[in-house]
């Protein structure tokens, strides 16, 4: 996520490093990004490693760009431990959108950006991988990408529907991926919207 037309340094380096105050948001047991992570310098940005479960790490730059990466496909097994199924978590996918954009909303806030935004969306290496469901909590494989192994568009949006309209733009997102992963199930009808945000909201652990 990065402003549209970065014509100006919104922070130092030295005070994006030692200045920008961390934001954390409510999420799952944790909060996110994860507490106590290292900050890393690189070229005009900071680097946090293990901002959230499995491999991730967030970066933010003196030009407001935001960088959000997560490893999302897992193999989820019963309570003895047995691999039931290996795939993407359906509900997961959605919550890590929301809490993304909840915290990029914070950070530009503070770095005092208010404009137009665009946000970038890459998954990589999701030929076949399927989504899981979870009816009565036992994960089901639907959906797969059978030809494409890598997914990337683009958005318009603003810091002010971040702050007003997140759920919406998120779910719009998430309709897109699913449409385009050959899983069109949660993605059609009126409510479609709705249930796919309550989902990840649950997953987040997030009060209705």
């Amino acid at each position: 996520m990065s402003p549209q037309f970065p014509d100006r340094q919104l922070i130092e380096h030295d005070a994006l490093l030692t200045q920008l105050t961390p934001h954390y948001v409510a999420w799952r047991t944790d909060g996110f990004p994860a507490p106590n992570r290292p900050k890393i310098s690189a070229y005009e940005s900071m680097i946090v490693p293990g901002v959230a479960y499995r491999f991730s790490f967030l970066e933010i730059t003196v030009w407001g760009h935001l960088f959000y990466a997560v490893e999302m496909e897992d193999v989820y097994a019963d309570e003895k431990g047995k691999p039931q199924a290996r795939g993407i978590h359906s509900h997961a996918i959605v919550g890590y959108l929301l809490v993304f954009f909840e915290h990029a909303s914070s950070v530009l806030k503070t770095l005092g950006y208010d404009g137009p935004l665009v946000v970038r969306i890459s998954m990589v290496r999701i030929r076949g991988i399927p989504f899981l469901w979870f009816p009565y909590n036992a994960p089901q494989e639907v959906g797969a990408a059978p030809f494409d192994d890598t997914l990337t568009f683009e958005i318009g949006t603003s810091s002010t529907a971040l702050t007003h309209d997140r759920d919406n733009v998120v779910g719009e997102i998430a309709k897109t991926i699913f449409l385009a992963l050959n899983w069109s199930d949660p993605a059609i009808g009126p409510d479609a919207v709705k249930g796919i945000i309550q989902k990840g909201k649950d997953y987040n652990f997030w009060k209705k």
